[in-house]
């Protein structure tokens, strides 16, 4: 989140502009991170794509 806080620091964002997009990034985070679990639950995690 370097970049966020870069763009506030030069006044491109406002404060509450950063925590919104702070918000948005932990939910896109956590829902990343569950789909994953889900994948590799399922067994169609394939490492190596190129072998079925």
């Amino acid at each position: 989140m370097c970049e966020l806080e870069l763009s506030l620091d030069e006044g491109y964002i406002s404060q509450e502009q950063l925590k919104n997009m702070e918000s948005l990034i932990l939910s896109v985070k956590k829902q990343l991170a569950a789909l994953h679990r889900s994948v590799i639950s399922n067994g169609d995690y394939n490492p190596n794509p190129s072998n079925p």
